[in-house]
């Protein structure tokens, strides 16, 4: 367990180091307290699992098939059977029923999330965790259990967590990203109330930016149900007073230009 908890703090560290925001230390103690939960939990559960599930539902369907009954008796198809077997019960039962509820629960409470914001945070990123979840670690545990003594499985799934943890800790290591009521609005034009277009999509800081990109491109007019392109450029040093538009004539996109162009040279740059 200590080993695990040792690989989790460093598993989001290195998932930390792709983000632009400082350390976050209740992310790492997060993460290392429910690592040290669930591997406690494995100590006890495979053992009962290698020990229930050997197989033996997959080769009943292979010998209810009369096609491939004869299968049902070959060591190899046995072998492999069990593996996959162990892997499915631990992947949609063990997983979904108990790993994600603990993990979502810890890391919340650890990082600050109200219980309404841990609910709508594992709302948010479970079906996406559970997809990522099961095209890893299936392959992984099929691997484990069918090529490796029992002893073995638990520090080999160990040193495969830290692969998982990274995986994890990029998707929904941090509590901050989940979406909460004091986010930006989604934007549909530019015009709505409150709304915040996020400066990483639109690379242009100022007005003269906007004008040189727009002296490159074809000019594009716009119309109520029409947009026609190969027009003159717009002319983005105009005043205020040179703008005849009338505001309930303008279309929403209208208004977007309308308001580059009323900006006048005050973050022209210099």
């Amino acid at each position: 367990m200590a080993t695990g908890a040792v690989l989790a703090v460093l598993g989001d560290g290195i998932a930390q180091t792709r983000e632009p925001e400082d350390y976050d230390s209740k992310r790492a103690v997060s993460f290392c307290i429910f690592d040290v939960a669930y591997r406690a939990l494995c100590h006890y559960a495979f053992p009962a699992i290698a020990g229930k599930f050997h197989g033996q539902i997959i080769l009943g369907l292979i010998a209810s098939i009369p096609q491939t009954s004869n299968l049902a008796s070959d060591v190899m198809v046995t072998t492999y059977s069990s593996a996959l077997e162990q892997s499915l019960v631990c992947q949609l039962g063990i997983i979904p029923l108990i790993y994600y509820p603990v993990f979502f629960a810890i890391t919340g409470f650890v990082q600050g999330l109200t219980l309404e914001g841990t609910v709508d945070r594992a709302k948010e990123r479970f079906v996406p965790l559970m997809k990522r979840n099961l095209l890893f670690w299936i392959p992984v545990q099929f691997a484990v259990f069918s090529f490796s003594e029992e002893p073995l499985q638990i520090p080999l799934l160990t040193l495969c967590g830290l692969v998982w943890t990274i995986i994890l800790s990029v998707m929904a290591g941090s509590a901050k990203s989940s979406f909460t009521e004091e986010d930006d609005l989604y934007c549909v034009v530019g015009i709505e109330d409150e709304c915040t277009i996020p400066e990483q999509l639109f690379p242009a800081k100022t007005e003269y930016d906007v004008e040189q990109i727009m002296k490159d491109a074809p000019a594009i007019e716009f119309s109520n149900d029409l947009v026609v392109q190969g027009k003159e450029p717009y002319d983005l040093s105009e005043t205020d007073s040179e703008t005849r538009v009338e505001d309930d004539q303008t279309t929403p996109v209208e208004k977007v230009f309308s308001n580059v162009k009323n900006t006048g040279g005050s973050n022209r740059a210099k």
